[in-house]
């Protein structure tokens, strides 16, 4: 049957989209008790789109929210948010009944009515969580397969000369900065993005393990801020530490001289991230950047977008500074 405006003209175009259109639709009027509050509503109009979705026929016309067992404060209180304001409000709905995922958007209509929109998106939902349980599988994989290098190095290392020895050690650290990163991600659940800070001070924890003998000698503590930053430049940092560390504890305080070697995080104005030490120093003809593992360090700033300044006295810091959202930096 043809609905009429007020005027008496023909609504046949809204017939058609109204029994055609995939999306489901639904009028629906609220009702309130006597202070006012929205406590449930009546359907006006559901599509055919609308009853298939939600398992109903034609006769939930004239029925309640109540009467489907489905009444629900938060949905009450965003359909009342929506009536009032008149701004429309979008989220994403998990139907029990039918297992089904529906994108729901509800906007005013008049004072006391508003029309819902639901949009399928069951196979979406369904995509992204394969899309999430293979990236959780192939984290894994990578994590597992990464402490299987490193345990293959440090055993060739066993028996190498001292200067390959020297060379697998820092194979295997390189190796166990990336392993730490995969595991704060595969922890995190998290695919993009990592807290720096917390990746940082498990780094340094893992580095002390592995390269100080004696921590009542030498001591490596992390003071980190709490910052997202992207992975790609999380693990060119977390390298950048695993060299610097490295060199601290071989040159900075030779036997039987004590300190400690500070790596440290912050995010404002700018994103810091240093190491230091108060230890011998660089010699006076000596390059900061010499060295392969200084040329790794100095390869792996530029590809993180950021600047490395080295300080000399006392001992020698490395600072690398760079902006707060790299990807955006443009100087």
């Amino acid at each position: 049957m043809n609905r009429e405006t007020a005027d008496g003209s023909d609504k046949a175009g809204y017939d058609y989209l109204f029994d055609n259109i995939s999306e489901g639709f639904a009028v629906c009027e609220a009702l309130r008790d006597p202070s006012g509050q929205l406590v449930d509503y009546i359907i006006l109009e559901i599509n055919p789109a609308l009853q298939r979705m939600l398992g109903v026929g034609p006769e939930a016309v004239g029925t309640k929210l109540s009467d489907s067992g489905n009444v629900s404060k938060p949905w009450l209180e965003l359909c009342d948010g929506v009536l009032r304001s008149g701004s429309p409000a979008t989220f994403e709905f998990h139907n029990r009944q039918t297992e089904r995922w529906h994108d729901i958007r509800i906007a005013r209509l008049t004072g006391n009515r508003m029309a819902q929109f639901f949009h399928d998106i069951t196979e979406r939902k369904n995509a992204e969580e394969r899309q999430k349980r293979l990236f959780e599988e192939i984290n894994h994989r990578v994590k597992n397969n990464l402490t299987m290098v490193s345990s293959v190095l440090r055993l060739q290392a066993r028996d190498a000369e001292p200067v390959a020895r020297e060379q697998l050690m820092k194979a295997v650290g390189r190796v166990q900065s990336i392993s730490e990163i995969y595991r704060s991600l595969y922890g995190e659940g998290q695919s993009g993005a990592l807290n720096f800070g917390t990746y940082l001070e498990e780094l340094c924890r893992s580095l002390a393990a592995s390269l100080v003998d004696d921590p009542g000698r030498l001591a490596l503590r992390a003071a980190a801020a709490s910052e997202d930053v992207p992975v790609d430049i999380a693990i060119s940092l977390g390298m950048d530490v695993n060299e610097l560390v490295t060199n601290a504890v071989k040159y900075a305080y030779p036997p039987p001289a004590r300190g400690v070697i500070s790596v440290r995080f912050r995010a404002q104005p700018e994103c810091v991230l240093e190491v230091g030490d108060s230890g011998a120093g660089l010699p006076e003809n000596a390059e900061a950047s010499s060295g392969l593992g200084m040329t790794l360090v100095t390869s792996l700033v530029q590809q993180a977008g950021g600047h490395l300044y080295v300080h000399r006295q006392p001992g020698v810091t490395y600072t690398v500074r760079f902006a707060s959202n790299p990807e955006n930096d443009s100087r």
